[in-house]
């Protein structure tokens, strides 16, 4: 199945999915600014995203037999709600203002604030909601993933669970060293070369084919390919990345 054939089954499953769980820590609160920034994931949602990490884990799942259900793309919609929450965070890191045409989620927020005529500083105050909003994204991840996939054993979805877990771990740590290179006058090529494999390598290709191939039941054989494979593409992916972001206008 290509990307775009892909995304056109999975985007409505996954919006449906980010609706129930922004409806359901948005209720929380009656306060209408909190209501309203809450509700703003929901437009940063529908903007546009490649949805390349839920299509690799379908991949890894579908490689050995697996079938792409309503289910299992729901499972899969957390690793997009995972990269939404790490989007939030890597917008405030890189005083990013617009994603997709859409303003990014503190900004929206300072926005907001600044029209409502709030005191102290905006910005600050602004930044702080979409961190929190943030953090509600990485809670909500976990909970669709404990939904787990029907018909897949325990012992395969635990498999999949400490996969997922690794790669929080690891592009956390990349995106760490990522901004501790920006205050280097000098940065090696063993920290580009972590950062390369932590921050894209891993989290876009490597985990998500684990997480899918060890949910069909993948041998020590099979997941050594994905290690290969998956770093080999994701490398491509960076330096490709990069080389757009030296050469655009």
């Amino acid at each position: 199945m290509s990307i775009r054939a892909f995304k056109t089954q999975f985007d409505p499953i996954f919006l449906e999915e980010m609706r129930r769980q922004v409806e359901a820590f948005s209720s929380l609160s009656e306060d209408p600014f909190l209501i309203q920034t809450s509700h703003h994931v929901l437009t940063l949602v529908a903007s546009g995203g490649k949805r390349v990490r839920p299509y690799v884990a379908s991949l890894g799942y579908t490689m050995l037999g697996g079938e792409i259900t309503d289910d299992l793309l729901r499972y899969v919609s957390a690793l997009e709600c995972f990269h939404l929450f790490a989007l939030v965070h890597d917008d405030i890191i890189d005083h990013g203002t617009e994603r997709h045409g859409v303003p990014t989620l503190h900004r929206f927020a300072y926005d907001i604030l600044k029209q409502q005529l709030r005191h102290g500083d905006l910005a600050h105050i602004g930044r702080g909601h979409a961190i929190l909003l943030g953090d509600l994204l990485h809670a909500a991840a976990n909970r669709m993933l404990r939904h787990g996939v029907r018909g897949v054993s325990n012992r395969r979805q635990k498999a999949a669970l400490d996969e997922y877990d690794v790669m929080v771990q690891e592009v956390m740590i990349g995106e760490m060293v990522d901004i501790d290179s920006a205050a280097r006058s000098v940065v090696d090529d063993e920290l580009i070369d972590i950062k390369m494999l932590l921050k894209t390598a891993s989290y876009t290709f490597v985990r998500p084919l684990r997480i899918g191939a060890v949910l069909a039941g993948a041998s020590k054989r099979i997941l050594n390919g994905c290690d290969a494979f998956g770093t080999a593409i994701g490398l491509a992916f960076q330096i490709q990345d990069d080389y757009l972001d030296l050469t655009q206008s």
